[in-house]
């Protein structure tokens, strides 16, 4: 379970608090402060949450090899091998 306090205010996000089993059994509770809001091209996100600094990128480009299952040709690939086989079989 966590429980996600928010800034009246403004709405954000100031704290986070989880429970997790310690290595000896006993339960623990698990405080996380959230802030230093920064503006990441238009979206307000937090760059510190626990002792944790983050990054962000938004919107950036992604290659379509990316989304390939390993060893599988892409559509493109497969599509010219086909064209490729067709057109030798016609001549």
């Amino acid at each position: 379970m966590v429980h996600i306090f928010l800034d009246a205010a403004t709405g954000l996000e100031v704290q986070r608090i989880r429970w997790a089993t310690s290595p000896d059994g006993e339960p623990a509770e698990i405080v996380l402060p959230v802030g230093d809001y920064r503006t990441v091209n238009g979206l307000l996100l937090p760059h510190r949450v626990g002792a944790a600094t983050r990054t962000y990128q938004v919107n950036v480009e992604i290659a379509d090899a990316r989304f390939q299952q390993p060893g599988r040709q892409s559509e493109r690939d497969f599509a010219a091998q086909k064209v490729a086989g067709a057109v030798a079989q016609l001549l």
